[in-house]
This record gives C-alpha cells, structure tokens and sequence, in this order.
C-alpha cells in the first residue's frame, strides 16, 4: 500500500510537490500537532502489527521512506487501527479487540520519546473495533472550544508497587493521598477484575493477594477521575 504526501498552501489549496510512501498493510495515519512527524497503523504482516513513525521534515522521498521507527510491536490479533489527533495534542489509538485505548503522548518527538503508552485508557469492560471518531484537527490550530475530557492513566510507574514481581503481597503507595475516596482494583490480561481495595487516607497499603501467576494490571481510581495504572506480576 502507498501513501502520497503533498505540500499544501493554506492561501490557494494547490497541493504540490508529491511524495509515495510505501508502507505494507497500513490502516490508521496521522500527524503530529507540528506535522513533522506521521504515524502509521498497521494491520499485520511482516514485522507484525506495528505503529510507525515516519520524519516527513525531509525533502528528500528515500529519506522519509528510511526515517521509518517502529514505536510499537505486537505479535497478536489486536492488530492497530484507526489513529486520530486528540485536545492537548496527544495521538489516540485503536487497537482491534483490545480494552484498552493507546495513547502517543508526545507526538511531535522522535522516536521512542514520543512515549507511547499501550493501556493508556481502560474501557470499562468494552473492546475496541478498529474506529474511532473522525474528526477535523484542523480546530486544534487555535481558537476557543469546549472539549468533553477524557481520563487517561498517569505514567507507569513501578516504584509505587513493590516489590515488582510479587509472591503473595505487596505493597502500594496511594498516588492520590490527599483525595478521600481512593480505589485499587486488578484486572487480567482479558480485562477482567480480579481483586479490589478501597484505599483509605494513609499512604501506603499492604495487599494480600491469592492469584494465579501471570500478569495484571493494577489501577487506582481516584475521587476527581484520575487514573494510575501499573503493570504488575504474580511469580
């Protein structure tokens, strides 16, 4: 599959200077706020399901081609989907049949610094299928708008868990002490919940869990609609 990348003058419209990107299975594309970079969905195929970076600050159409970095890989049928431009300028992304929505956090920075976050936003129980609302990014330029806001996941970090992996218990350090209603709960790989706790004002907390081992993923819920999430795991 190719894509064709033109300059644009926002005074005429006259589009120009056209370049083909190839790019094998690709679905979901986007740019970043600055347009300096364009990421790319992939449903499969040859290295597998992949989103792409590509540097189109280049002139030159080889060098754009050859900027190509893989800032996710999954070896699954959750293959990636659409990818649509957000308020704030984050870039989420839709990974099919997948209960979790991506986030690229940092879009306008190259490489592995665009911080890429896979779990970035639970569903509540419900699975991604390839779509997500199209949407006009152009009103991002400027302007007064009212957005309805969308709760995403602090970022990991496994200091608040530990130890990490654990046995039969471990403890959690609450992110959010000084809210008055605070909740954990563990989910699977399926998204299902396995284990809860409210987390009362002090700031840490011992949980004594009976798991099979394997992996979760530990959320808090905080009263003002923050959300930490953490990977943890049962050995």
């Amino acid at each position: 599959m190719r894509w064709l990348l033109f300059n644009f003058d926002n005074a005429t419209g006259i589009l120009s200077n056209v370049k083909t990107i190839y790019f094998y299975r690709a679905y979901g594309i986007e740019f970043s706020p600055s347009g300096d970079y364009l990421y790319v969905g992939k449903t499969g195929g040859s290295p597998g399901a992949v989103i792409a970076q590509f540097d189109v600050t280049f002139v030159n159409q080889t060098q754009i081609q050859n900027s190509v970095f893989y800032i996710s890989l999954v070896n699954t049928a959750n293959f990636f989907g659409m990818l649509q431009l957000g308020p704030g300028g984050k870039i989420y992304v839709d990974r099919w049949g997948y209960g979790y929505l991506g986030v690229i956090r940092q879009p306008d920075l190259p490489g592995s610094q665009c911080n890429y976050l896979d779990s970035a936003i639970y569903l509540e129980g419900f699975r991604l299928r390839g779509g997500l609302p199209g949407f006009n990014c152009s009103y991002f330029a400027g302007g007064e708008h009212n957005w309805e806001s969308v709760t995403e996941t602090a970022p990991v970090n496994l200091n608040l868990v530990s130890p990490n992996p654990f046995s039969s218990s471990f403890t959690i350090t609450n992110p959010y002490p000084s809210d008055q209603f605070v909740s954990m709960q563990l989910h699977d790989l399926a998204g299902r919940e396995v284990y809860s706790l409210q987390l009362r004002s002090e700031h840490y907390h011992i949980v004594d869990v009976d798991l099979p081992r394997g992996v979760y993923f530990c959320r808090v819920y905080s009263e003002s609609g923050r959300i930490f999430t953490s990977k943890v795991i049962r050995n």
